[in-house]
């Protein structure tokens, strides 16, 4: 019987535990413990009674009163954030401690007030599990994330010059001819030393006979190159083309050239692209079009999104957007945008300088070098529809500079204009001056092109070229029209005329030249194409 008598005891201990364990007064607990259980500190009012424009509706479940401040994990967008937040209730709302939000970008500018409320944030939504201490927030996304869409082709990485060997190369090209004179032969070798980003390189041109002027080997080029990628720059010592704007005519010279060289970084994109920003209020699916053609498909999230760098062709493009909702439905947002080669990216910098002595008889005489020159130029992008160019070369007594600027009007049309200025001493007249102006529209179509220059070169215009020997650059007014007829082939009809500024002093007449023509091709079968060229020229 003491067997049943004790674990009757037992029972009747532990049940009085348990009732006074559940009259007991909550344990205490200081207000900055984030493990404090509730206790009088706490409200039972539900949470629901108050969500909120922006804080979904709770469970039955306890919320602290609005000096009572505890401690959470937060994610965002799903990405849980490093770190605790301090939360408390305000005004019956859950907040969020300023500086916990602004370090994780919640907001963008901090406030005065120590706790923000969270439903008071623009663009974001929260709930909160009261049994994990979890606050999960969604933020629409502005252009960043999944929501930013860059269609640039991936940067290729570049190799370090450390990793690079010594290298000779030597290029090579013989030929012979056979006649009654005889057998002749002619020919070009160019050896080159690389490493890393350095070369040196020359060339020679060689015959079996000995030609009217200069010998049997004639020296081409010879020259130091240095490369430097991080920069777009390109460095050359010894003989080179000199560098200059869409338009100008280059000069061969010997000595330094500094210049622009985008061909050192294929990761560049040197011309402006679209870009094309919307806003979506649901997770979306978008397709991208340009010229009815889908480039792209990609999904994005609620909020901002932005599709940059939009490969299109040169000349006239639409490109389109198609937005999908949840419900399948397509909406179509289309903007028209024009390409041209010669407009730079919008804060891209292109730019020359050239100096050295202007080398004559190229491939004739080996070593026959003029007087001194210098040209330079720059470019900028100052938006994406706007470039402009400076000029400025000097040589054998001829000074010469202008500007340059490509616009697109209305994303129909690329309109050039070119203005220069010159003084020279030429000829026995002395000291002359004169002036180029061009102006230049052109709209290239999938169907339909068209182009028109006008150039007048006044009589005393000279640049570095003509000082040094060249025919000075010819007035003209050129038209050209382009048709794409799909299947039934391409249609060309140009018109051209030119006029040679006068030089009374030099023994030739100005020659004028008129010239119209029309050309048509079309694609008879695969391998086989029918082409038809008409002109008339006067001279």
């Amino acid at each position: 019987m003491r067997l049943p008598s004790r674990f009757a005891l037992n029972a009747t201990s532990g049940l009085a535990t348990v009732f006074f364990a559940l009259h007991s007064e909550h344990a205490a607990a200081g207000p900055d413990d984030p493990f404090a259980l509730p206790g009088k500190d706490f409200r039972a009012d539900d949470l629901a009674a108050a969500p909120g424009p922006n804080k979904p509706a709770q469970t039955q479940q306890s919320k602290p009163a609005e000096d009572y401040v505890f401690f959470a994990d937060v994610a965002l967008n799903g990405e849980p954030l490093r770190g605790i937040a301090k939360i408390k209730m305000v005004d019956d709302e859950l907040a969020i401690e300023s500086a916990f939000a602004f370090a994780k970008g919640l907001i963008t500018s901090f406030p005065e007030q120590v706790y923000t409320v969270i439903s008071s944030i623009e663009g974001l939504s929260y709930n909160f599990n009261w049994q994990h201490y979890r606050l999960n927030i969604t933020q629409d996304l502005r252009s960043s994330g999944a929501n930013l869409i860059d269609m640039r082709q991936r940067a290729r990485k570049a190799t370090l010059a450390a990793d690079h060997i010594p290298a000779l190369i030597v290029d090579y090209d013989f030929s012979m001819q056979a006649d009654r004179a005889g057998l002749r032969g002619i020919g070009q070798i160019s050896p080159c030393f690389a490493h890393g980003n350095t070369v040196v390189e020359t060339s020679f041109r060689v015959s079996t006979e000995k030609q009217t002027v200069g010998g049997r080997t004639t020296r081409l080029d010879s020259f130091i190159s240095h490369r430097m990628p991080e920069s777009s720059t390109r460095v050359t010592i010894g003989d080179f083309i000199s560098q200059g704007p869409i338009g100008s005519r280059a000069v061969r010279l010997g000595g330094i050239g500094i210049g622009t060289d985008f061909s050192l970084r294929p990761d560049l994109i040197t011309q402006p692209l679209p870009d094309f920003t919307g806003t979506v209020a649901v997770p979306t699916g978008i397709d991208v079009l340009v010229n009815d053609r889908r480039v792209t498909s990609n999904d994005v999230e609620r909020g901002e999104f932005t599709v940059q760098s939009i490969p299109v062709p040169i000349g006239r493009s639409e490109v389109g957007v198609v937005v999908r909702d949840a419900l399948g439905r397509e909406s179509l947002q289309t903007v028209p945008f024009y390409s041209a080669r010669s407009l730079l990216a919008p804060g891209l910098f292109e730019g020359a300088i050239n100096i050295g002595a202007v080398r004559r008889q190229f491939g004739i005489r080996s070593n026959d070098y003029g007087p001194p020159a210098i040209t330079a130029m720059a470019r900028k992008g100052i938006s994406k529809t706007l470039t402009l160019t400076s000029l400025a070369e000097a040589s054998d007594g001829a000074i010469n500079g202008g500007f340059g600027a490509d616009m697109v009007i209305a994303n129909a049309a690329l309109v050039s204009l070119t203005a220069r200025a010159s003084r020279n001493n030429e000829g026995p007249t002395g000291l002359r001056s004169g002036h180029l102006v061009s102006l230049g529209i052109e709209s290239i179509g999938e169907v339909f092109s068209a182009s028109l220059e006008a150039r007048d070169v006044s009589d005393g215009y000279a640049d570095v070229a003509s000082a040094n020997g060249d025919n000075p650059p010819r007035s003209l007014i050129a038209a050209n029209l382009n048709f794409d007829l799909a299947e039934y082939g391409r249609l060309q009809v140009s018109a051209v005329r030119q006029s040679q500024p006068e030089r009374p002093w030099l023994d030739r007449d100005t020659q004028n030249l008129r010239l119209i023509s029309a050309s048509y091709r079309n694609q008879i079968w695969r391998g086989a194409t029918m082409s038809l060229d008409l002109s008339r020229r006067v001279n």
